[in-house]
């Protein structure tokens, strides 16, 4: 696709002549659809407007009015504009990611008043008595069990005060940032190991006053040559998939992916497969899958699986599943490792679009809802399973991904499905 403009969150590959970019996501606010987002929009302080967004007053609450982006990856190039639409105001910037422990805190934060631009760095220790930790008595996090360490750089004088588009630039290249405001007008590079982890999420936090602060044109760029985002969906069609079962239970349109089976008893489920058809596998990944489900339904995302299966109702005989869940009658709930690690409440409402991520390295499996982590389990060299999920195991050589179509009662939506490798 050449000049397109995109504005959902994913991946996209983006080719103008012999040149290709991997887009995290880019968003210019030409609709007003803002899915992307994790922030409801609009809402009395937020909404699109004229092919912008734009942000006023207060929230009334502890913090100014703020909107949320989950992005995904480690060397990003993150850029938007901004303008004031009046006097007074500031624009807090956030780049949240993996705390290097287990959780996902702050990052870096920039600030950008009207007279001057100010950074914080966000480490994070085990070490309740580092001499960095948090001094407003914050408690350790309660995933990953560590202190936010916080290093306020001294603010820097610049003129913001007019009421013309700014560009802010960050790009992160392993421990590196280099931060630019402006045509020339102010550059910074900072170097700390933190840096080097996984983004998860950018915050733009408001404070625009009655005329507002406005945003435009928001691009996460992919800088990961070693190990890029693979798009497995095209939103176009099931090329790169194939249905073992029920072909008519998994249908495209307008850029979605819907599961819903068409019989009772022919449970399908949709592969990846390579260009000639074969079971396309991967073993040590990193998948992130966005999906929403119709009032009480099921559906997984199976993982290191094939088309073998155990019995007449067609489930599965290998691999393990994610499971997604809205109803009621099924006790496992969605985000659960299916009858290895189960939940028993769903951490979202799945009527609402939502993020799956999925991690694999070695025998360590990881998952998260959102911004929640659900399972961190460490296969065991014999693990114990039930007669009906002995083949419930991560293969050496890997398997394939599979998408369940689960009963005729049940439908599962999938917007975004993207993959790369950690081998």
């Amino acid at each position: 696709m050449t000049g397109r403009s995109v504005v959902a969150l994913g991946l996209f590959l983006v080719v103008s002549g012999s040149a290709e970019e991997l887009f995290i996501a880019r968003e210019t606010f030409e609709t007003v659809d803002t899915s992307a987002f994790t922030t409801k929009i609009p809402n009395k302080n937020t909404e699109v407007r004229d092919g912008v967004l734009w942000t006023r007053g207060a929230s009334g609450g502890k913090y100014p009015p703020m909107v949320y982006l989950p992005v995904e990856g480690t060397d990003l190039e993150i850029s938007f504009r901004y303008r004031h639409l009046g006097p007074g105001g500031m624009i807090w910037f956030f780049v949240d990611g993996d705390d290097g422990f287990g959780s996902v805190d702050h990052m870096l934060r920039v600030k950008l008043l009207r007279d001057r631009i100010q950074l914080q760095v966000d480490a994070h220790s085990l070490d309740p008595d580092h001499p960095l930790a948090q001094k407003n008595g914050r408690p350790a996090d309660k995933v990953s069990g560590a202190y936010r360490l916080n290093e306020m750089l001294p603010a820097e004088k610049v003129d913001l005060s007019g009421r013309e588009w700014r560009e802010v630039k960050l790009v992160f290249r392993g421990a590196w940032v280099e931060i630019t405001v402006g045509d020339g007008l102010w550059s910074r590079t900072l170097v700390r190991p933190c840096f080097d982890g996984v983004k998860r999420k950018l915050l733009w936090m408001q404070n625009g006053g009655e005329k507002g602060i406005e945003i435009d044109d928001i691009v996460v760029k992919s800088l990961d040559e070693k190990n890029p985002w693979i798009p497995l969906f095209n939103q176009k069609d099931l090329t790169g998939w194939k249905v073992n079962t029920d072909p008519g239970a998994f249908t495209v349109s307008d850029g979605v992916l819907t599961a819903h089976a068409t019989h009772p008893e022919n449970w399908g489920h949709l592969f990846t497969v390579d260009e000639e058809g074969g079971l396309r596998r991967f073993k040590d990944f990193e998948m992130v899958v966005e999906a929403k489900g119709e009032p009480s339904s099921n559906s997984g995302i199976f993982f290191h699986t094939d088309m073998e299966t155990r019995d007449g109702k067609l489930h599965l005989k290998n691999g393990y599943e994610i499971q997604l869940n809205s109803t009621e009658k099924e006790k496992r709930k969605t985000g659960s490792l299916y009858d290895v690690l189960d939940l028993s409440e769903s951490p979202v409402d799945e009527a609402n679009w939502f993020q799956v991520r999925v991690r694999v390295e070695g025998q360590r499996i990881r998952a998260w809802v959102n911004d929640r982590e659900t399972v961190d389990y460490l296969e065991p060299e014999n693990p114990e399973r039930s007669p009906q999920r002995v083949g419930r195991l991560l293969n050496p050589l890997g398997g394939a991904i599979a998408l369940q179509a689960h009963d005729d009662k049940s439908t599962f939506h999938f917007r975004e499905i993207r993959i790369r490798s950690l081998d």
